[in-house]
């Protein structure tokens, strides 16, 4: 071997040394984990599983497995108090540490797939999930697909009560196809938070799906929702260029259907202040809430009415000589502001009446 070569495999040595020398810390600590769970695993092949199990078994039916019970039976409570009233959770086993469980009634042996409807089935199983994961205290995420399938519409909007409530210290992440779900969801959130919660939606477009937007859907969206989105496509339309004529007519098209919904939805939440919401479970009763059918004038018919023979107006094949003018993106730009005007007008004249009248 030449001396340079000696020089090199020297310098080598020296070089691996100075690179333990660094990582000396990590490597001490690796080696001191890999001895910790050598003398683990030791142990576990001279222990008896069955005593660790029943040792298991008995501080979770103690402790871990009533409380779970009292908050399965607190959620199922929030959701339908009836049938709360029939149901336990009881312990039916433990084995290898893990503890099972099952849902019953608590004076007949009869199974609650026997017994309960799809639906009914359903909020038991979400109280029993509820309650899982309120019973950890590591906070982790929760994902719940769909969770109000086969609900009755009236459950919905405990659920997302519940669901809102979780959220306050975990994420909590809903997927879900029911519009009316989404806009329960929000407007709780909002109620209770500051800020507003992230919405994600997936759409189908000219047959591709997985098209991602920021955006609900327009028929979840609230009146304010509504105008803005009228106005931001308003603004697009202005930069369509004047040579690409149907897509301009495409979009304005898309823009007279919002403004047509816009007014249909006005009806219930503006005019009469949702007292009658469509689909919804109940009739609302409330002075403060019956107070907008007081003040509505002849001139806020007359206003509606005509906005909406406008833009629900159904354009058939005949003459050219006809054809109705089109509808251009100024006549909804005019329209949309005449319209806000006219809101914010009616809502600020509910507030001074119940307010002179002491209907707050």
């Amino acid at each position: 071997m030449t001396k340079r070569e000696l020089l090199e495999k020297e310098f080598l040595e020296l070089d691996a040394l100075k690179s333990l020398n660094e990582r000396k810390e990590d490597i001490l600590a690796y080696y001191d984990e890999t001895l910790k769970k050598a003398k683990l695993q030791e142990c576990k092949n001279v222990i008896n599983s069955r005593s660790v199990s029943n040792k298991v078994g008995e501080l979770l039916e103690s402790k871990a497995i009533s409380k779970q019970q009292s908050l399965f039976l607190e959620y199922l409570n929030k959701l339908n108090n009836g049938i709360a009233k029939k149901m336990t959770l009881k312990k039916t086993r433990t084995t290898t540490g893990v503890t099972y469980q099952k849902c019953g009634f608590n004076s007949i042996k009869d199974s609650v797939t026997d017994i309960l409807s799809e639906g009914e089935q359903k909020m038991v199983a979400i109280a029993n999930f509820l309650s899982e994961c309120a019973i950890s205290d590591t906070h982790n995420a929760i994902i719940f697909d769909d969770p109000i399938t086969s609900l009755d519409v009236d459950y919905r909007e405990s659920v997302a009560k519940i669901i809102v409530e979780m959220s306050a210290d975990r994420q909590i992440i809903v997927m879900t196809h029911d519009l009316y779900f989404l806009r329960l969801l929000k407007d709780i959130y909002n109620k209770i938070n500051s800020t507003d919660c992230y919405v994600t939606c997936l759409n189908s477009v000219n047959n591709q799906s997985g098209i991602v937007s920021d955006e609900i859907p327009f028929l979840s969206k609230n009146i304010q929702e509504r105008i803005d989105t009228i106005t931001k496509g308003i603004e697009n339309v202005k930069k369509i260029d004047l040579t690409q004529l149907d897509t301009k007519r495409i979009h304005l098209n898309d823009l007279k259907d919002k403004m047509r919904q816009l007014l249909e939805r006005t009806v219930e939440d503006v005019l009469i202040n949702k007292a009658v919401i469509r689909f919804g479970k109940n009739v609302n009763f409330k002075k403060s809430i019956l107070a907008s059918l007081i003040v509505i004038k002849k001139e806020d018919i007359d206003f509606l009415t005509s906005l909406y023979g406008k833009y629900s107006e159904v354009i058939h094949d005949g003459s050219v000589e006809t054809v109705p003018n089109t509808i251009t993106e100024m006549d909804i730009s005019t329209d949309i502001r005449s319209y806000k005007d006219w809101k914010d007008e009616f809502v600020q004249r509910v507030k001074d009446w119940k307010k002179d009248n002491r209907y707050e």
